[in-house]
């Protein structure tokens, strides 16, 4: 058994060089040790021999030499001379070419991560050309990409080591295999340097590169450079042999509507799989809010001209890489829609057209007039009083579009009412704050250069107006005054500042001086129920498709919902019936919105339960981005209270046409 004399590491007889640090090993074993000292002992008790004991001869008198002549003594001192340079520099040839040295500068270069060094290394096994920096770099990295990795390579240093300072090192060389993780390295006897010496070099191995992908005509780009790929029978792509290291990967494709490209980054260490390059390509519905904008993908314009209804267009890579955005030339200058990053897969968008911030306020001026006229005043109803106190116009929640010429800006507004109802139990009129949202549509007059009122529809009731708001007054406190109760009843608790007029809930004006007594009214409801139970069904479903719009975003419905104010309060499971379909309603993909309900026939016995039979109409977004008009037929049982009508339970509901708009 021996030791490094160096470490202490343990050592096999064959090694010359200790596999730890190096150090050329030069210590004995115990054995040879003790033979050597058994062999002094023998020396030293052997008599010596006969002649030894006979007298010594008289030396014969030596010839004396003659002098070295000149020229001999320039050759002599040339030997020594020679002798003196060579033996060192023998010493250190024999030093910087042996196997542990290659070994040791190798270690060196990727402990400290010297990819220059590593360079002067390596070199590619097969054809025996150079290793790039940037080459060895990877293979650096590769190195130090795990604890695994590293000891891996540390063993294949600890097994050269030990191979070529045996007996067998040729055969051993042949016979070795690295582990799995440095499979690729080789070290290797390249031959004789400076004539008597051996040289040793790293070689890196080189492996074929395979690719798959699902698109035909892809080409492809190894380290930026384009190569000619080959289509195997198993599907794979042959790419070409590479020595091992780290390779950046592209497959690109000529799309209709823009070029595809996809990227890679693999470590090719000879037992790769093919690196996967399949391209998430898909078609997708796209519409845009004005006719005839232009489909701009990725920045780059196509030929493509959008329409307002949706059409498909594709293949798009829907990876997050392909960007879509569309731009029109308008009578209010270039317009820009908002970009949108296609993912996913089959899907449906709208590129919504942004007008310039100052061409709302310019529209919303041009109509104000228009608006403000047809809303003087208080609107007289059975049994009730409206007052609209003021509109809040939403400038940043709008859609302009076109459909050839005709442009149209459709914009929220936020409608403040003043409602004074009888209250058939106390026989009071109370008035009470309402706030609804409708969506107000104006149209542009090219000739005349100014928009024009054309509608306002219904969505949902608020309480909170947007942040953003153009305010237009309707009417002052005096105004509200004197049309309260045809100008004799008073009303308390009215702020009037500004624009805007704020009242506080609940404000009571005497029964004697505002509409008709409780009993009267009820009358009313038995006298005229066609009237009454057609205004019932269209507040029922216009509050109906409001709860269905509000469930879109918060998934939930409140019970206090101005919708169920319509429906009859002892008919609690039918309210629960209601709240499961509508909030069912919010994962059905489709947007329903009310437009008008009719009670076309009804049937009471006792003047306080009705069955209701009415058509109602409404417009539906499908999911996949169709508008129909769909009309049902509906059944209901209907009870009179003393507070007027409430819908007491659905019998049926039959949709009888469905066409597009």
């Amino acid at each position: 058994m021996k030791f490094c004399t160096k470490c202490g590491r343990e050592l096999k007889e064959t090694h010359a060089f200790c596999p730890n640090c190096r150090a050329e090993v030069n210590g004995s074993t115990a054995d040879e040790a003790s033979e050597k000292a058994a062999r002094k002992t023998t020396a030293a008790n052997v008599p010596p021999p006969a002649s030894a004991e006979r007298p010594a001869a008289s030396p014969r008198a030596k010839k004396p030499r003659p002098p070295m002549s000149k020229r001999n003594k320039w050759i002599a001192a040339g030997i020594g001379a020679a002798a003196v340079i060579l033996i060192p520099a023998h010493l250190v040839l024999s030093s910087a070419t042996s196997p542990d040295k290659a070994l040791g500068d190798f270690q060196d270069a990727i402990d400290s991560e010297d990819a220059a060094a590593l360079a002067q290394l390596l070199h590619v096994k097969e054809t025996g050309e150079p290793i790039t920096e940037e080459h060895a770099a990877s293979i650096i990295d590769y190195m130090h990409s795990s604890p695994s990795v590293i000891e891996s390579f540390y063993s294949f240093l600890d097994d050269q080591m030990e191979i070529f300072t045996s007996a067998e090192a040729g055969e051993a060389a042949e016979n070795y295999q690295p582990l799995y993780d440095v499979q690729f390295l080789s070290f290797e006897n390249t031959g004789s340097r400076f004539l008597f010496y051996d040289q040793y070099q790293i070689g890196v191995e080189s492996y074929p590169l395979y690719v798959r992908t699902n698109y035909e005509d892809a080409s492809f780009q190894v380290n930026g450079e384009e190569v000619d790929a080959e289509v195997e029978g198993n599907g794979n792509v042959f790419l070409g042999n590479y020595p091992a290291g780290s390779y950046h990967l592209k497959a690109t494709g000529d799309g209709e509507l823009a070029d595809l490209a996809l990227e890679d980054q693999l470590f090719l260490t000879g037992n790769n799989y093919p690196s996967h390059m399949d391209f998430d390509l898909d078609y997708a519905y796209i519409s845009s809010s004005v006719d005839g904008a232009r489909l701009f993908v990725n920045g780059e314009e196509t030929e493509e001209e959008l329409q307002t209804t949706q059409n498909e267009y594709g293949p798009f890579l829907m990876d997050e890489s392909t960007e879509i955005h569309a731009e029109a030339e308008t009578p209010f200058g270039t317009m820009t829609s908002e970009p949108i990053t296609l993912t996913g897969g089959y899907g449906s968008h709208v590129l919504e057209l942004e007008a310039p911030a100052e061409l709302v306020s310019e529209a919303v001026e041009d109509v104000e007039e228009d608006i403000l006229s047809s809303n003087e005043g208080p609107v007289q109803g059975l049994g009730s009083t409206e007052l609209l106190e003021s509109i809040d116009f939403y400038t940043d929640n709008y859609l302009l579009s076109s459909d050839v010429s005709d442009w149209k800006l459709e914009i929220e507004a936020e409608e403040s009412w003043l409602i004074g109802s009888e209250s058939f139990s106390t026989g009071e009129i109370v008035i009470n704050p309402l706030s609804e949202v409708k969506q107000y549509t104006l149209r542009y007059d090219e000739t005349a250069d100014n928009w024009t009122f054309d509608q306002a529809d219904y969505l949902f009731t608020v309480s909170d107006p947007s942040s953003a708001v153009t305010t237009l007054a309707v009417n002052d406190a005096e105004e509200l005054n004197a049309s309260a109760g045809a100008g004799e009843a008073e009303v308390d608790d009215i702020a009037s500042g500004g624009n805007i007029i704020s009242m506080h809930e609940n404000v009571y004006v005497d029964e004697e001086n505002f509409g008709e007594e409780g009993g009267e009214a009820l009358n009313d409801y038995v006298e005229y129920p066609e009237e009454y139970l057609n205004t019932l069904m269209n507040n029922y479903y216009m509050s109906y498709a409001a709860a269905l719009y509000d469930v879109e975003f918060s998934r939930i419905v409140s019970e206090n919902h101005d919708f169920f104010t319509y429906v009859a309060p002892e008919a609690s499971d039918f309210e629960a019936e209601l709240l499961s379909t509508i909030e069912d309603h919010a994962d059905s993909g489709e947007s329903i919105y009310f437009l008008i309900a009719e009670v076309t026939d009804f049937e009471t016995d006792d003047n306080e339960s009705y069955r209701v039979f009415s058509e109602v109409e409404f417009e539906v977004v499908k999911d996949n981005g169709d508008i129909v008009r769909q009309v049902l037929e509906t059944e209901h049982d209907v009870l009179l209270t003393e507070n007027g009508f409430f819908v007491e339970d659905m019998i049926e509901t039959e949709v009888i046409s469905e066409e597009p708009m």
